[in-house]
């Protein structure tokens, strides 16, 4: 068995908490906008989550410098 302090989508516990809380926000870890966003990605549910990552991993490995903001969303 293995613990870890993160949750399997990169969150810690208290941010998950905060992120389920407020319903809304940006995903830092699967961000990369450091100067302000040039694409923002946004995702509600659990499969067009899945998507706008796996979109998000096409886009960085075809234009590495292009910022990109992921945002989710929960209902």
């Amino acid at each position: 068995m293995r613990a870890s302090s993160r949750l399997h989508n990169g969150f810690t516990i208290d941010e998950a908490v905060a992120h389920c809380t407020t319903g809304l926000g940006t995903w830092q870890w699967a961000s990369n906008d450091e100067g302000g966003p040039e694409v923002v990605m946004a995702c509600c549910g659990d499969v067009p989550t899945m998507e706008a990552l796996a979109a998000v991993t096409l886009l960085r490995a075809r234009i590495p410098d292009l910022r990109i903001r992921v945002v989710k969303w929960l209902t």
